[in-house]
């Protein structure tokens, strides 16, 4: 029992250290400019895809249109693994206390931006 104890203590002091290490804002700072790349890509990644379905529409020939949608089916799997990615990461963000706005447009209107961080309780 004693040791469930010092182990809560040391989880303590190791998490106040850390608040007070000056490198954790830019740490912070980069979990969100990730988060914003990885939306920035799904987004681009979005756009490419209806692209590619008006160019596919406006195609004739089967062969080509048979193409477009393979490289369409592979952007599906892009788009589903970068958000994929990028909701791993607001999760893993959120348990350490940093919100990175999953669903914020500010991130789709500036990708990898950093600006007005905020800081959200750890889940016990």
């Amino acid at each position: 029992m004693m040791k469930h104890a010092s182990t809560k203590r040391s989880e303590r002091i190791a998490r106040l250290e850390s608040i007070s290490n000056p490198v954790i804002p830019g740490m912070i700072a980069r979990v969100h400019q990730a988060h914003g790349y990885l939306v920035q890509a799904e987004a681009d990644l979005l756009r490419l895809q209806v692209t590619l379905r008006i160019v596919q529409r406006s195609t004739p020939d089967p062969t080509a249109t048979s193409l477009l949608e393979t490289v369409i089916e592979h952007l599906h799997g892009d788009i589903e693994r970068t958000l994929t990615n990028r909701d791993q990461l607001a999760r893993d963000a959120h348990a350490c206390g940093i919100d990175v706005r999953f669903f914020g447009v500010e991130h789709f209107e500036h990708g990898g931006n950093a600006l007005a961080l905020k800081r959200v309780p750890r889940s016990t």
